[in-house]
């Protein structure tokens, strides 16, 4: 059983660092979006980890309120309406910038997204 599991998490890295033409920043990038979703999220945050082009994130590597925004913005976690926190509005407001600059997704609202 050890051996199947160890062959088919290979065989998922190998058609993701296909897919990001050998970078493997990005892989590593997919499959931290991946493990951070755990079992019960984990395919959406690979899939939003997917979606998000890893030059944008490369881009904003120097800038942490940036990339936080643009991190948390991406995998859904800004979409509170009532939270008047200044952080959460800050992110909020640093995140509308890189989404309109780099045409990004909606997050999803698939069922079962966070639980």
């Amino acid at each position: 059983m050890y051996i199947e599991r160890l062959e088919h998490k290979s065989k998922l890295m190998w058609k993701l660092l296909d897919a990001s033409k050998n970078d493997w920043e990005a892989l590593l990038f997919m499959l931290l979006g991946k493990n951070f979703g755990s079992k019960v999220n984990g395919p959406h945050f690979l899939e939003r980890a997917q979606e998000l082009d890893f030059s944008i994130v490369r881009k904003t590597t120097n800038e942490p309120l940036q990339l936080e925004a643009l991190l948390f913005g991406h995998f859904g976690l800004l979409q509170v309406d009532d939270c008047t926190g200044s952080y959460y509005v800050q992110l909020k407001k640093e995140y509308d910038y890189p989404q309109g600059k780099f045409d990004l997704d909606k997050p999803s609202s698939k069922p079962g997204f966070f639980g």
